[in-house]
């Protein structure tokens, strides 16, 4: 699944050279795009047909065998945001943003493609940042599954076809 989501990142960011203009991004005339170029449909078989028969595995927050601590004598902080977008909220906290900007405080931010629809030009702006990490959270804002699995009331993708062709890479 590495391969794929690099193979996207490199696709997606490609396009944006091409065309700047947030019409051209919303997520319903992207995934139009996407799906009528031949290279992105031949790897979206691929990855199907590779794990149509994939079975769920651990699923949360915590996750038994996942490391949660770094170990240092030296003390880290990482500040990460959510910039989701859909029914929930599309706000944008620009004072805290400035705050971060003045202050040179390094941060990643965590974004949807339903935040970006609503913030285009935000987006742009915060991504030529050097100070912000910038880190997908979902075309849809859904948690990535292969069974619809839920998450924070969310539904997840109910496969995945859906998982690649919404674009999910978070849990």
């Amino acid at each position: 699944m590495r391969n794929i989501f690099l193979f996207l990142f490199v696709f997606l960011t490609n396009q944006l050279v091409f065309s700047q203009n947030a019409k051209d991004f919303s997520n319903n005339i992207y995934l139009k795009k996407l799906n009528n170029d031949s290279l992105y449909v031949r790897q979206k078989r691929k990855v199907i047909n590779e794990y149509i028969h994939a079975k769920p595995g651990h699923w949360g927050e915590f996750v038994k065998g996942v490391d949660e601590d770094i170990c240092t004598d030296k003390k880290y902080i990482a500040f990460t945001f959510d910039a989701c977008g859909g029914e929930k909220g599309t706000g944008y906290n620009d004072s805290l943003i400035n705050y971060l900007q003045k202050e040179k405080i390094q941060a990643t931010l965590f974004v949807s493609g339903l935040w970006i629809d609503a913030h285009f030009n935000t987006f742009l702006n915060l991504s030529k940042d050097s100070l912000f990490e910038i880190e997908n959270h979902g075309l849809n804002h859904k948690p990535c599954s292969i069974d619809g699995e839920s998450e924070y009331g969310i539904n997840g993708t109910a496969s995945v076809a859906d998982a690649f062709g919404s674009v999910n890479f978070y849990v």
